[in-house]
């Protein structure tokens, strides 16, 4: 019955049903939230960007640090404006529950368009 889970989407989904269903209050608060939200990057990241991943961890850098300020800014100053309005146009056309899957995704976008001078940089 156990198997693995495969997509990184659905992966994304049992995590957050994890900590917002089965245990809601052991991650109360936004702070506890964002941590979460970070650990579920992390992971996505991980899996998407093995190299970059392998690069970071060799350089005591965490995707958290990496990525925090990016989220937490909504974006802002990190891509043109055109780019942000439709990030922020997503945000405020879709359902509540799915603004995190949108943050995730561009996230991992950014970090996509960005490997190479991210390795780089390492």
């Amino acid at each position: 019955m156990g198997g693995v889970i495969h997509s990184i989407i659905h992966r994304y989904h049992v995590m957050s049903a994890v900590t917002h269903v089965v245990f809601p209050s052991c991650y109360e608060g936004p702070i506890s939230e964002f941590r979460v939200y970070a650990l579920a990057f992390h992971e996505l990241a991980g899996l998407q960007f093995p190299a970059l991943t392998h690069l970071l961890e060799d350089a005591k850098i965490s995707w958290n640090a990496l990525i925090a300020n990016v989220v937490a800014s909504l974006f802002a100053g990190y891509v043109k404006t055109s780019v942000l309005v439709r990030i922020w146009d997503l945000l405020f056309i879709c359902e509540p529950g799915a603004r995190l899957d949108v943050l995730l995704r561009c996230g991992l976008a950014l970090v996509h368009i960005c490997r190479e001078e991210l390795m780089e940089c390492v």
